[in-house]
Order: C-alpha cells, then structure tokens, then sequence
C-alpha cells in the first residue's frame, strides 16, 4: 500500500486528525477536566449515601421482632434487650394454669401486659392481671387482681458480639385475697430490682437474671434468679421455630426451682410479626401442696414494627 509523507495508510491527500486528550493543557481541557472531576465527586457522593442509607436500614431492622433476640414465656426483658427503634410499643397476652400435682387445687392466671422503648435505652412496662384458685381446672374463688409496673435501662450492649446487660425494677400490688396455690413462676415477693443479660451464641440465645427482692418473708434469701436457653430450629421461609427451656431459682420459697420446656414460633400476620408461645412450668423438688404443673401461653404483638 502507498504512503503518502503525512497523510494515513491508504488515505492519500487526506490529513490524520491529532488525538485529543480533555485533560491536556488548554481551556476547553480544564472545562472537560472540572466536569470529569464534578462527574466523579458526584458518584462517590451518591454511593456514600446509599451505603449509610442501607445501614441506617439494617440498623432499624434490629427493632423488629423478627431480628431481635429470642425471648422466653416467662422471664423476658422489658422491651425487647437488643433493640434500637425509640418509641417501639409491644403488647403480650399471657394466660396460665397450675395445679397440684397431689391435690385438685390449682390456680389460673391471665394478663394483658405493654412494653415501651421510651429512649435510646430506657424502657417502661406495665402488667395488669388476675388470677383465681381452682378445683381442678375450674375456678373456684373470686379473681385477684394485681397491677405491676417495671422499668428498665440497657447498660451495656455490642451488637457485634451479641452481648446485652439491663438493669431492672419491678413493683407488684395485688388486691384481693391470694389463692392457696401460689404461681411459682412469678417472684415471690412484691419488689425486685437487678439485672438481665442475653448472648447470641449463633443459633443459641443465652439469657440470665439476678434480682433482690424485697416486701415479704422469705423461706431462704429474697434473691430472684433465672436461666433460659433459645435454639432456632431450621423453618420455612414465612417463619420461625425455636424450642427451649427456663430455669427459675426463687429462693424466697421453700422450693425455689421450677423447669418450664418451651415451644416458640415468630410468623408475621396481616405484615405485623407476631410471636407465639407455649410452656409447661413444673416446681422441682418441692413437696405436699408446692408440687404443681401447669400449662402456660404468651401472644406478643408488635404494632409499631
């Protein structure tokens, strides 16, 4: 092919155009180069944002009851240990029924209970119940009805090793005249105030408290203490299984232990999730009328999440 001194391969008597480079000195260049600069600060800008936007999601996302800790039937926290959302709101129906394990008497307890996340750590819960005894599994006296407030603060939480410590406090106020059978899985004395921890050890929820307790007498110490372990068992997709167990350590009574198996399940209905629960409390070593066992039931609903 013929070359022709400054003109392309094959192209004769036409001129090769210069290669042009935005960022080479000259003014159009530094216009071209201020807008690649603007284009790119735009960019990094943009995706800065949408990563604290997506965090700022997850973080929201521990507030709901589908992310947040696994809790037991009997001895949870007030408002939920793990969470983030202020102004989380949750309601718990719970209900109950013990009896003798040598007699007919027994006892049947229910109550609507709310749980409020008031700031970042600070938590206030309120309990209305009533309970009556019972001849077998009947009622047989007038119910007793008996209000509880709680409050509760997180003093130390990190999210990345799933470790959480509350301090809590609790007053209890009944009125009416207490069944025979007494509910061993509540405190036994009216005022208590401690502390609760929970761990999430990968599939396993840990959970522990210890509480003073005072107001009453006492068979051993006014010392309240729990233990619970959580197992989250392989489920479809539109919900949860858990299965677990408490130990409750009441040392006011004359026989503080009571073992409660449990069965838990997390489903969301009408978009709200939704956490049923369902044990069964048995004192251990305990004997003539404290022998009882029962059957127990929480429905926690979470509005806000």
């Amino acid at each position: 092919m013929r070359r022709c001194g400054g003109h392309g391969p094959g192209l004769p008597g036409r001129p090769r155009r210069a290669a042009i480079n935005p960022l080479a000195a000259g003014p159009r260049s530094w216009a071209l180069r201020a807008i690649l600069i603007r284009s790119i600060r735009i960019r990094r800008r943009s995706a800065a944002a949408l990563a604290g936007a997506l965090a700022l999601a997850g973080e929201r996302g521990a507030g709901a009851g589908e992310t947040t800790l696994a809790e037991p039937i009997i001895e949870e926290n007030v408002t939920d240990i793990d969470a983030v959302d202020v102004g989380s709101f949750e309601l718990d129906l719970n209900a109950a029924a013990l009896r003798s394990a040598d007699t007919r008497t027994g006892l049947w307890r229910s109550s609507l209970e709310f749980e409020w996340r008031a700031l970042d750590r600070l938590g206030i819960g309120g309990e209305l119940a009533t309970g009556a005894a019972s001849d077998g599994w009947s009622p047989a006296s007038p119910s007793v009805l008996s209000p509880r407030g709680t409050v509760s603060y997180v003093a130390a939480r990190d999210f990345d090793r799933q470790m959480f410590l509350q301090l809590e406090a609790n007053a209890r106020r009944s009125f009416g005249d207490a069944p025979a059978q007494t509910d061993p899985t509540e405190i036994a004395l009216p005022y208590s105030a401690g502390i609760r921890g929970a761990a999430g050890l990968g599939p396993v929820v840990m959970r522990f408290g210890a509480l003073a307790a005072a107001g009453g007498s006492y068979a051993h110490a006014p010392v309240h203490g729990s233990y619970a372990a959580i197992l989250t068992l392989p489920s479809p997709e539109a919900m949860r299984f858990y299965v677990g167990g408490e130990l409750l350590a009441d040392w006011a009574r004359r026989a503080p232990f009571v073992a409660i198996p449990e069965l838990l399940l997390l489903t969301r209905v009408f978009e709200k999730p939704i956490r049923f629960g369902l044990g069964l409390p048995a004192t251990l070593g305990a004997r003539d009328e404290e022998r009882a066992l029962g059957l127990a039931f929480r429905l926690v609903l979470e509005p806000e999440e």
